[in-house]
């Protein structure tokens, strides 16, 4: 299923959860894969969501980094 993080457009397995969202986001990004624990993840309304969140098609999240 497609799935936008960032306003970019992640295809990820039915079913996926937003940790699994967010880590293949940061890996496309090359960016820490750590940084999943101290980043903040946010709906398209701007509520604070978990990693352990479902995701449908067409989810859309955004994910803001607290670089360490």
């Amino acid at each position: 299923m497609n799935i936008y993080v960032n306003e970019k457009k992640i295809r990820i397995f039915e079913g996926a959860k937003v940790r699994d969202a967010v880590t293949r986001y940061l890996s496309r990004q090359k960016k820490d894969l750590s940084l999943i624990h101290s980043a903040e993840i946010q709906d398209k309304e701007g509520h604070t969501i978990d990693l352990d969140g479902s995701l449908c098609k067409e989810s859309s999240i955004t994910v803001i980094l607290k670089e360490q």
